[in-house]
């Protein structure tokens, strides 16, 4: 699958606008469990989504040095969901300066009456200098709508330029409660063949008929090739709903360590 194809497949989900019917769509989460619902963080998450959204994002880091914005397409069925994103990062947007693009897809699938959702995710490299040509992606959530969910999930980088693709595995946990706090924790090994370069983190989502609010901390080990480092980043969210359909949101991260700056950004999504 090709770039022309993600972006082919965007405008194909964004034609359905005419005709997907309005649903209930998640809302603010940073982690791999409770996701967002235009993050392709955990495809399997796809299979329960109903509805169609586009949403628009942009970022900011580094005193401004680097940018990033991403547009979105997400639809499903409440049993079959599929998504698509364009990404440009970099000193510049414009084509006066340096950036690179990547596309990507996502699908899920929901089986056992939604309990078991399964999803693939595809990225490329478009253009630019980057680290690899793209990666493959699998995931797999068992979730429930009260109480304890979990999942796993792995992925492959393509086309390295070390000429080493590395390999990745995420799992875990979250548990659901009745006044719709969903809270979880979530490890990712950075890279299968070193162990000691890990990220672990807790999360919290949030939700409301006017609101939402998404927080995250990240314990980063950088392994043997980050000479031992760790670093503590925290995360957070906070969106409002305006009406049925439009949602706009303002996030902000920051890792503590001496000279940090932090990132930040802001959303804007229309959903049916």
């Amino acid at each position: 699958m090709t770039a022309i194809v993600a972006r082919a497949m965007m405008a194909l989900l964004i034609s359905t606008v005419c005709f997907a019917k309005s649903g209930m769509i998640e809302r603010g989460g940073l982690g791999f469990i409770y996701t967002d619902n235009n993050s392709f963080a955990n495809p399997a998450n796809f299979g329960e989504v109903k509805g169609f959204s586009i949403d628009g994002k942009y970022t900011t880091a580094n005193s401004n040095a680097s940018l990033g914005a991403t547009a979105s397409a997400v639809y499903g069925t409440g049993s079959f969901g599929i998504g698509a994103y364009d990404n440009r990062s970099g000193s510049s947007l414009t084509s006066t300066g340096f950036f690179s693009d990547s596309a990507g897809v996502g699908l899920g699938v929901g089986l056992m009456h939604g309990k078991v959702l399964v999803g693939a995710g595809y990225r490329q490299t478009v253009s630019g200098t980057a680290a690899d040509t793209g990666g493959v992606n699998a995931s797999v959530t068992v979730k429930n709508e009260k109480g304890i969910s979990f999942g796993v999930a792995g992925s492959q980088q393509l086309g390295s330029v070390s000429g080493t693709n590395k390999q990745t595995a995420t799992a875990g946990v979250g548990f659901a409660a009745s006044n719709g706090i969903m809270t979880e924790l979530a490890m990712t090994l950075n890279n299968i063949a070193e162990m000691s370069n890990y990220t672990a983190g807790a999360f919290l989502t949030k939700g409301g008929q006017n609101a939402y609010v998404g927080l995250g901390y990240y314990y980063d080990s950088l392994g043997n090739g980050g000479s031992g480092v760790a670093t503590h980043t925290g995360a957070a969210r906070l969106g409002v709903i305006l009406g049925r359909s439009f949602d706009m949101s303002i996030f902000a991260q920051y890792t503590f360590v001496a000279g940090a700056t932090p990132a930040y950004g802001a959303t804007i999504r229309y959903a049916l």
